[in-house]
């Protein structure tokens, strides 16, 4: 089984993100470069934004400060993965 996984591309709108968040019920939104991932975006980080931004402006998601990410390989063992966070984050 194939889960979908819900993405934004980071030269999108931020009102396009908050409609995504909201329609599938998330929090938390991958951002993707192309077919790279650069960072999440949170419920709480478009929100902040939205409040802030002026009339007549059209925010994007790479305007908002993005929850940097770390990946690995589908192959990876849970432990090697385990032992890259510890290596990147002490």
């Amino acid at each position: 089984m194939k889960t979908r996984v819900i993405t934004i591309q980071r030269d999108e709108t931020v009102d396009r993100a908050q409609t995504q968040l909201a329609v599938h019920a998330i929090r938390h939104l991958p951002v993707l470069e192309g077919q790279r991932l650069v960072g999440v975006v949170t419920d709480r980080n478009v929100l902040g934004v939205m409040v802030q931004q002026r009339r007549g402006s059209t925010p994007r998601v790479h305007h908002i400060r993005l929850k940097s990410c770390d990946t690995t390989l589908i192959a990876s063992s849970l432990r090697r993965a385990g032992y890259r966070v510890l290596e990147r984050h002490g």
